[in-house]
């Protein structure tokens, strides 16, 4: 979460006000967007707008200028005006009041471009830049868009992310998120080449607003968010603890502290944890690195998923070795051999759901298997396996043949269960779920839970810590994913990293020892993840205790 300074925030300020100063002549209107382009006021008046500009609380307020050049409006975002902690020089700011007053050009391409935007009912539309991104702030409150292109006569087809369409339903996860606009246009003079445009436009979903004051907080809990309930019995949205009670529907709750446990604002979710019901320990300790590496060694962990599966593979290779040096999203099968003490974490892509042709559940556990070898391993093999929401009852009757005929003990093995996803309606994804088959998603998970816990399977759950707070995925097309990975340009331990041996469709992809430190960051996930690692090295530090 970057910070803005008071200082770079006034000179912000002064910068838009200099130049609506020099627009001065030429203005019609202006339209206010106080951090949102959706919280919206409109002045004619130069003296009104700066008024609200220099005592507004926002940081980087948005302002549409409409003047006579640009009677569709042009926005000021803060990158094209701010010039760093000494601001935007006299020049700067000339040519940038130039280019909003000059009159539009003759080319095709410079004639204006549309984009419009629809969360729930509000409706606004922009003009695409001449040139440079597009940057549009986006409130955490509206996780899905429906967004057109509205193109001039001279553009003869658009593309949405290499799509050709003009209009696309989209998921806005946490942070950045990208649109590639492609614009075709009809070639001005016979015999000439057609042009051809892209703008990337940059929509940041912003993080809850919060309203946190000093002074008494109080101790709060959340088991579900009102606009998903699942369990009928229990309250929504956030609560007083001394209102929770223990039933036999509840896996855990995320437990936070709020000036009033009533208003979702005030609340400090940076620091809100988990807490497991089915782990009496503290929810806020982890399990050291020490401790793991040692309760690893020479075992290898399989896991067959997708990539939230692959996610927990990265951070329990993260949390085992102290720092993670590769992060290939792999869709077939990878292998890191000397992890911390472990022999390998290997990861092969289950369902590939894209191809016409694809192995079976069965075919991609032998598949791993084979390329990893659990002969004379058996005891040491460790499988982790599950996703978003695939996983069947069937396949985990599948999954106990496979290990009897491999002679894998089930008390290695870990299923993780469904998780939230799928709960926004895109153009880019054939799966949509209603709010109501969410809520039918429990009864399914409960049934795949009974199944694996019948085979002596350990289960790790990740649908409720999911679903209660299944607004805040990161980007992605099925809105399941709730950790992102971060380059970090640290110097590197060269000594401390895996050899890594590729096979099937992952080719070709090597690091040089210049290559950055990846970190994996998610609240959500980070708290399902230490469930599993937390559960693994209690139950591996056993066996060596009683060994």
């Amino acid at each position: 979460m970057s910070l803005v300074t008071t200082t770079e925030s006034q000179q912000f300020k002064a910068n838009t006000t200099a130049v609506l100063a020099v627009m001065a002549h030429d203005i019609l209107s202006v339209n206010w967007y106080d951090d949102a382009i959706f919280s919206q006021t409109r002045s004619s008046s130069l003296f009104g707008i700066v008024s609200l500009l220099l005592s507004s609380s926002s940081d980087f307020p948005f302002l549409e200028i409409e003047n006579k050049a640009n009677p569709h409006g042009l926005f000021i975002l803060s990158q094209n005006i701010s010039g760093g902690s000494g601001g935007a020089s006299a020049g700067e700011l000339r040519k940038i009041t130039e280019s909003m007053s000059r009159s539009p050009r003759s080319h095709s391409e410079n004639a204006s471009n549309m984009l419009r935007f629809q969360l729930n009912s509000k409706f606004k539309t922009v003009q695409l830049p001449g040139q440079g991104p597009l940057v549009i702030s986006i409130p955490f409150e509206f996780y899905q868009a429906t967004i057109s292109v509205l193109p001039s006569d001279h553009v003869s087809s658009v593309t949405m992310n290499k799509i050709e369409t003009r209009e696309m339903n989209y998921s806005l996860g946490l942070g950045e998120n990208f649109l590639d606009v492609g614009l075709h246009f009809k070639p001005s003079q016979e015999n000439a080449s057609s042009i051809h445009k892209h703008h990337t436009i940059s929509l940041i979903r912003q993080l809850r607003a919060l309203k946190i004051r000093k002074g008494q907080h109080h101790a709060c809990y959340l088991e579900q968010d009102c606009d998903l309930i699942v369990y009928n019995n229990r309250r929504c949205g956030v609560q007083p603890m001394s209102r929770w009670t223990a039933t036999n529907y509840t896996q855990g709750y995320w437990q936070l502290n709020c000036t009033k446990c009533t208003r979702e604002e005030t609340c400090n979710w940076e620091e809100a944890h988990w807490v497991e019901l089915s782990h009496q320990e503290n929810p806020k300790k982890k399990a050291a690195a020490p401790a793991l590496q040692t309760s690893l060694k020479n075992y290898q962990l399989l896991f067959v998923g997708d990539s939230t599966n692959r996610g927990i593979m990265q951070s329990l290779m993260e949390r085992v070795n102290g720092s993670l040096y590769h992060a290939i999203k792999s869709h077939g099968f990878i292998r890191y051999d000397n992890v911390g003490l472990a022999n390998n974490f290997s990861f092969t892509y289950y369902p590939i759901f894209w191809k016409k042709e694809q192995p079976t559940f069965a075919e991609s556990l032998h598949s791993i298997a084979s390329n990893c070898g659990t002969k004379g391993k058996e005891e040491r093999t460790i499988l982790v396996i599950g996703g978003v929401q695939w996983l069947t009852e069937m396949q985990i009757t599948e999954l106990n043949n496979f290990i009897k005929g491999r002679g894998i003990p089930p008390g290695n093995v870990y299923i993780k269960t469904h998780g939230s996803g799928f709960h926004v309606n895109t153009s880019y994804t054939t799966i949509h779920h209603s709010k109501e088959s969410l809520r039918k998603l429990y009864a399914r998970n409960e049934a795949l839970k009974r199944r694996a816990q019948g085979y002596g399977f350990r289960v790790i759950d990740t649908l409720q810590v999911t679903q209660s707070r299944y607004k805040e995925f990161h980007q992605g097309a099925c809105a399941c994913h709730f950790h992102k990975v971060i380059r970090q340009h640290a110097e590197r331990d060269n000594s401390k990293r895996s050899s890594i041996y590729t096979a099937l469709q992952t080719r070709g992809l090597t690091e040089e020892s210049s290559s950055p430190l990846y970190h994996i960051a998610g609240p959500i996930h980070n708290a399902y993840s230490d469930i599993l690692i937390r559960d693994m090295s209690l139950q591996l530090s056993k066996r060596l205790y009683f060994s």
